[in-house]
């Protein structure tokens, strides 16, 4: 395994753990702002999983725009999924549901911008090297 494989799946595998444990003592309600570091984490998660599979499709890095791009349309299928099951924050269709699925996208997203402006400045700093 190389490292881009560890840190994609260590991330993904903390995430799972962390949600596990979560749900069998209650996190997401007795603290209200438990799903924010889940839905950050869940972008980062999403977004070095685009920068894996980009890389092993095209043995070259995903852009920035890329990152971002693909894993917001991820953070809308998960808030889908959180619907479809209404398993979200608030009931579907209240004011309050739609505000706790805005803030979980946006959440996830700067996940993304994180990872994508990370892997922005390794590639940067690789180039000025060589």
């Amino acid at each position: 395994m190389n490292k881009k494989e560890i840190l994609t799946l260590s991330t993904a595998l903390a995430l799972f753990l962390l949600h596990l444990a979560a749900m069998s003592h209650h996190w997401y309600l007795r603290h209200w702002w438990f799903d924010i570091p889940m839905h950050f984490l869940g972008g980062v998660s999403i977004a070095l999983a685009v920068q894996y599979i980009w890389f092993f499709f095209f043995e070259k890095p995903a852009s920035f725009r890329k990152v971002v791009v693909y894993t917001f349309i991820g953070t809308l299928c998960w808030e889908v999924f959180e619907a479809h099951y209404d398993i979200a924050g608030a009931h579907v269709g209240t004011s309050k549901y739609f505000f706790d699925s805005i803030k979980d996208i946006i959440v996830g997203t700067i996940g993304a911008l994180f990872v994508a402006g990370y892997s922005s400045l390794l590639v940067k700093y690789n180039e000025k090297k060589q």
